[in-house]
């Protein structure tokens, strides 16, 4: 995915645990989704068992009926008759059943990873793309996009016979209510005087991995880093991996970093508080906290107050990361609140 990152109040998700498999039958309705959005990803991994000599269904998803109006398989993917290839449907351009056809026949002996998802890019336009083994195999823009209520998710729906295969890592996430877009050069706030204490807070869910390092928040008075004031402070996903790292100024080092141990977990949202105060005795202190575990700690000796102090999701430097980001908390000196998502 991504094509950028979304910050939401409200996000349905529906997902599974690592290789929790996912029955599919004739007619089996797994949930209602209330709102369905014009962004969404469904991911999963399918191991066929065997091949059907009609039309046989894995996932549907539909606001009721089969075929072909629009909304009716958004998406819906099927195994072709009396094959092992996969057939991907969706609501496309004001088509109800723009379909994919793949060529690739899936092996019975492993699993195959599929991704079919609907995304906005960096230029606010739409693409409706399917990755399957980790390849982009179709990627289309979607100038139609469209919002769709009680959405029903079928592992095997009422129409066809049920893909004779195994399912796993069925995950599907939808922002229905887009409150709020982030993507590369975002500005989402100037505030006009920084504090010498602060507290940024927000909860992290990542998608894949990316080869350089990616964006998600940056706080600036200017510059991306070097001078004082470049990062405070700024989040980004490592390379190769789906580790957190944090930079600060802190002392006299105006790019402290610090990096998550392990990958953050593609399933669930991860909480993460970085914060600046003053304690009792009237030193100020940096800290890093992930899931209520403070994780970094450190004196802060040259604690700086900073104009006009820029906020970025994410930052105009780099690409911005393949990750979910929800309940965005930024608040300066005094308790106010500069910028919240609740």
């Amino acid at each position: 995915m991504k094509n950028h990152l979304l910050l939401f109040a409200a996000l349905f998700v529906a997902s599974s645990f690592q290789n929790e498999i996912t029955p599919i039958w004739k007619n089996n309705k797994l949930t209602t989704v209330p709102a369905w959005g014009k962004e969404w990803r469904v991911s999963f991994e399918i191991q066929p068992v065997s091949k059907h000599p009609k039309w046989s269904n894995i996932l549907h998803f539909t606001v009721g009926g089969d075929c072909c109006k629009s909304g009716q398989r958004i998406p819906g993917v099927w195994f072709r008759p009396g094959t092992l290839k996969l057939m991907v449907a969706t609501s496309l351009n004001g088509n109800g059943n723009a379909n994919y056809n793949s060529p690739l026949v899936l092996p019975l002996n492993k699993f195959t990873p599929v991704i079919v998802q609907q995304m906005q890019d960096t230029k606010g336009i739409y693409r409706y793309t399917i990755v399957i083994n980790g390849k982009t195999v179709y990627n289309v823009v979607n100038k139609k996009p469209e919002l769709f209520k009680n959405v029903n998710v079928y592992a095997g729906d009422p129409w066809y016979t049920a893909g004779d295969a195994v399912l796993r890592n069925f995950q599907f996430t939808v922002e229905p209510e887009f409150t709020g877009n982030i993507k590369k050069g975002r500005l989402l706030k100037t505030i006009p005087t920084w504090g010498k204490e602060w507290q940024l807070s927000f909860q992290v869910k990542p998608l894949s991995k990316s080869k350089a390092w990616t964006n998600i928040l940056h706080m600036t008075t200017g510059k991306n880093s070097g001078p004082p004031g470049s990062r405070i402070p700024a989040i980004y996903m490592y390379p190769n991996s789906r580790r957190l790292t944090v930079f600060s100024q802190v002392g006299t080092n105006a790019n402290l970093a610090y990096t998550t141990p392990k990958d953050l977990p593609i399933t669930k949202y991860t909480n993460v508080k970085v914060e600046q105060l003053m304690n009792n005795q009237g030193k100020y202190y940096y800290k890093i906290i992930i899931n209520g575990k403070l994780v970094y700690n450190v004196v802060q000796t040259k604690p700086t107050e900073f104009k006009n102090v820029k906020l970025y999701a994410s930052d105009p430097w780099y690409a911005h990361a393949d990750v979910y980001v929800r309940d965005l908390h930024l608040v300066g000196i005094s308790g106010q609140h500069f910028y919240k998502t609740l």
